[in-house]
């Protein structure tokens, strides 16, 4: 969903207290690319793998999506409030999405 919206356009901000920031973003490049994630992961793919990994880094490094990693909810509620501020001051719009409360 947070993919499909950056591609739209749509300038993303994700936080997550489940999965750490890289685990997210491999997966994002898993889906773009083609390739699996577990490949990706333990760096075992072969040349026409690698391309399209790289292909797909490009292409994601021209969206706005920022993972941010969280401990708790609660205990960051300023942080995340300080975060939708900044962006909202840039008149960004925001999809925050919530993987575990």
């Amino acid at each position: 969903l947070a993919l499909n919206a950056a591609k739209n356009g749509t300038n993303i901000l994700y936080f997550s207290n489940k999965e750490r920031a890289t685990t997210l973003a491999k997966k994002i490049l898993a889906i773009e690319s083609g390739v699996n994630c577990e490949k990706i992961h333990k760096h075992d793919f072969n040349e026409e793998e690698f391309g399209k990994i790289n292909n797909a880094k490009a292409s994601l490094e021209k969206l706005n999506i920022s993972i941010e990693e969280i401990d708790s909810f609660k205990d960051e509620t300023q942080r995340i409030e300080e975060l939708l501020k900044s962006l909202s001051k840039e008149k960004k719009i925001i999809l925050k999405i919530s993987i575990k409360m």
